[in-house]
């Protein structure tokens, strides 16, 4: 049997991780793959669409298992108080655990929130509606709290060594175009910018990672030894008066320059006149404009 889509070919198609999708076939169904002589799991276009439609429900808010529901029922196109319930407390619980086990400093169960929420949902979606919150509120509310600014810490400590190791794991493929992805200079929030940087793998693409406050002037001549394919910057409060004077070095380089993170909406008509394309803050939406830049599985000539 040579005709299918492989698991990691569907993964990248639909920005699914190969353990959810296993997870989906095992505990509701979702799937029924064929099989190779090896036992390896092949797909088919039907299965894509599938898969595609059921992130586009879970991103509106609904649960998995609503969402498979409906796969089985599509004549149940008509949103019951039931399904409404279970797509309003979903995340919200997630959530409660997770600031839970931040201020008992619970990594164990910190631990078992984060795999529990991937084991159900897509990476992206995980990001947005469990990671980013609970960094906001963490990030809002430190003040107000005796170990505040230590529960920040810890957590991002946390995700930087989950995000960090996930990242390694994952950058081993040898095809599809490369990303350099790097913080601005003097940021060193990173944390948006791994979960951008995983993202994008999901997605096909390769990266080279360079972690936080990375100087401008050095990105040119790197990004041309490595062969990169596009420059992916991120900038959570670093000042844009900082970043001017160094900015004709990037407008050197003969590869498109992507900026994400608030830096890049709050300064988004100065990045479009300076031949920069803003992403926005949001990480799903910014690897959705990236095809459109650069392909996932294009390669440059050279």
């Amino acid at each position: 049997m040579n005709e299918g889509i492989p698991t990691r070919v569907l993964s990248e198609l639909t920005g699914v991780a190969p353990t959810t999708l296993r997870a989906w076939e095992r505990r509701y169904a979702l799937l029924s793959p064929q099989r190779t002589t090896k036992g390896h799991r092949l797909y088919s276009p039907e299965d894509v669409a599938l898969i595609k439609n059921v992130v586009t429900q879970l991103q509106g808010g609904m649960s998995i298992g609503e969402a498979v529901r409906r796969q089985r029922h599509p004549q149940d196109n008509q949103t019951d108080s039931a399904s409404l319930s279970g797509s309003d407390t979903q995340w919200p619980t997630f959530r409660h655990r997770m600031l839970q086990a931040v201020e008992l400093f619970d990594e164990a169960r910190l631990d078992a929130c984060y795999n529990e929420a991937l084991s159900l949902y897509p990476f992206g979606l995980v990001s947005e509606s469990l990671i980013t919150p609970v960094l906001m509120t963490l990030g809002e509310r430190w003040q107000q709290r005796p170990n505040g600014i230590i529960e920040v810490h810890f957590f991002t400590a946390y995700l930087r060594n989950k995000l960090g190791a996930r990242l390694h794991h994952e950058t081993s493929r040898k095809h599809g175009s490369l990303l350099l992805v790097s913080c601005l200079p003097m940021e060193f929030h990173e944390i948006g910018t791994l979960l951008f940087a995983i993202e994008a793998l999901a997605h096909g693409y390769r990266l080279l990672y360079l972690g936080p406050n990375s100087p401008l002037a050095q990105l040119p001549a790197i990004a041309e030894r490595a062969g990169a394919d596009a420059s992916v910057l991120s900038g959570t409060s670093v000042l844009l008066s900082l970043i001017e004077p160094q900015w004709s070095s990037i407008q050197q380089t003969k590869i498109p320059t992507l900026v994400g993170g608030p830096f890049s909406t709050k300064h988004a008509l100065w990045l479009n006149h300076h031949n920069a394309i803003p992403l926005g803050y949001k990480t799903d939406l910014a690897v959705e404009v990236m095809p459109g830049v650069v392909p996932p599985y294009r390669r440059s000539a050279r």
